[in-house]
């Protein structure tokens, strides 16, 4: 059971901030280990916080890495992967795909202190910003992905309802 919920807010101030790009280069077991202490991380700040009665079907994700140093943004990318893992572990998002995500907002704000702050607000999956020709398929039917070979040598036609909700 998936939950629609607009209204829904949930705001965490987590201790320290998941591992850069160290984590893809260590053996599966440290890899696991590092993921489970997020998992419970999460789950344990969610439960203090108030998790929802079931999994939110739609959320705005923003995951904001506290840090001294700047991280380049492929890393910082990457290190969001532990919280997202963590709100599904948790129960607090149904997935953490695409289409329940959408793309999450990841950010850097300088800081003394590492910490990870993360906003999940529930919303309608219409609002996320989801930009697939699965969702959106382009209005002359069109199948633009079955012709891989020559899909680069024209653009595909424009879809005027589409733009609309760029």
């Amino acid at each position: 059971i998936e939950l629609i919920d607009t209204s829904y807010r949930l705001t965490l101030n987590l201790d320290g901030a998941p591992p850069l790009n160290s984590a893809d280069n260590q053996h599966w077991r440290k890899r696991n280990k590092i993921k489970k202490a997020w998992h419970q991380l999460v789950d344990s700040e969610a439960r203090k916080s108030g998790k929802p009665k079931e999994p939110l079907a739609a959320a705005r994700v923003i995951i904001t890495r506290v840090s001294r140093i700047p991280p380049d943004g492929d890393n910082l990318h990457a290190a969001a992967k532990f919280v997202l893992d963590g709100l599904q572990h948790a129960k607090v998002i149904a997935n953490d795909d695409h289409l329940t995500v959408g793309m999450p907002d990841v950010r850097w704000c300088k800081g003394i202190k590492l910490r990870t702050l993360v906003h999940v607000m529930g919303c309608a999956p219409e609002d996320l910003d989801i930009l697939a020709w699965d969702h959106f398929p382009p209005a002359d039917g069109y199948d633009h992905f079955s012709q891989v070979e020559d899909s680069y040598l024209r653009e595909p036609p424009v879809d005027e309802e589409w733009l609309d909700i760029l």
